[in-house]
């Protein structure tokens, strides 16, 4: 759990872990570099539970934190926790029992959202659940909260973080596993997430889409190869994200599309049939919105 200034929902982040039904494992809690009150809350824990190890260090990203952490962790599954939200008693029970059940190695759950004062919103998530279908999503978006997330060790010891990622870490590490890892999304919430009040700058959000930008081409290119050049990918990324184009365009968005859709195998889908729903959905909700386009113009 990384830890930055975060001593207003640290109390309840921590305890949420301690707490859990399941209690065999060690707590690596990373205080990067904090400058509040966080430190001595973490160590006042400390002293009172002897699972909990913590790490003090200087500011640095996400990225390097995490796979600091994951250097040192000595469990076969590794979970991840933001220090300030709050799990589920059961969480880490009720992952543990289905990925070892079904031999994953990533599972996510859903999860509900928190406002800053702890109060439940309306809004939850409905990611989906199964191995096809997750791979399939990576393409287009996010299926998989990175706070829910529990992980076979040995496999993100191997396939680090990228530590030039400094936003949408998570996303780069699930595009760089797309072809050999198993995916997985337990329906139930497992996690109340905060909203945070903060609002993102410009310059951070520039940032984090060229990130996604890039790990999308990647995975992409891992499906068709050198076969689809920047253009086209510009084309696919224009029609996957609801922008304004031309006829020659659309096509050419549309074309990507079909093809992955044909070369789904070498991500390790069996079968056409397991996504078809959602390819189709993809294609009608584009359609509308890009005949909306047109008779607007």
């Amino acid at each position: 759990m990384p830890v930055y200034n975060n001593e207003n929902f640290l109390k309840d982040s921590i305890e949420s872990i301690l707490e859990q039904s399941f209690s065999d494992f060690e707590f690596i809690i990373i205080n990067d570099g904090s400058t509040d009150n966080s430190s001595s809350i973490i160590e006042k824990y400390k002293l009172i539970d002897s699972r909990i190890k913590i790490i003090h260090q200087k500011k640095s990203n996400t990225s390097t934190v995490l796979n600091k952490g994951i250097k040192i962790a000595s469990g076969i599954y590794i979970a991840r926790m933001d220090a300030d939200d709050i799990a589920m008693k059961c969480r880490l029970k009720k992952q543990l029992d289905y990925i070892t059940k079904y031999n994953l190695d990533i599972l996510g759950s859903n999860v509900h959202f928190i406002n800053q004062d702890g109060v439940l919103l309306g809004k939850e998530t409905k990611k989906p659940l199964f191995d096809s279908e997750i791979k399939w999503s990576l393409l287009f978006s996010n299926p998989l909260i990175h706070p829910t997330i529990l992980a076979r060790s040995q496999l993100i010891k191997k396939y680090p973080y990228n530590e030039n990622h400094i936003y949408a870490q998570d996303y780069g590490l699930w595009i760089k596993l797309l072809p050999f890892a198993s995916f997985g999304n337990l329906k139930e919430k497992l996690l109340s997430k905060r909203l945070s009040s903060k609002n993102t700058k410009e310059k951070q959000y520039l940032e984090q889409k060229r990130i996604i930008k890039s790990c999308r081409f990647i995975a992409c290119r891992k499906i068709l190869g050198n076969s689809m050049g920047k253009e086209e990918f510009l084309c696919f990324w224009k029609f996957i994200e609801n922008k304004k184009m031309n006829h020659r365009e659309f096509f050419i968005g549309f074309k990507v599309l079909n093809y992955l859709y044909r070369s789904i195998h070498k991500i390790n889908i069996i079968s056409k049939e397991n996504i078809k729903n959602e390819f189709f959905d993809i294609i009608y909700k584009r359609g509308v919105s890009q005949i909306k386009y047109s008779i607007g113009r």
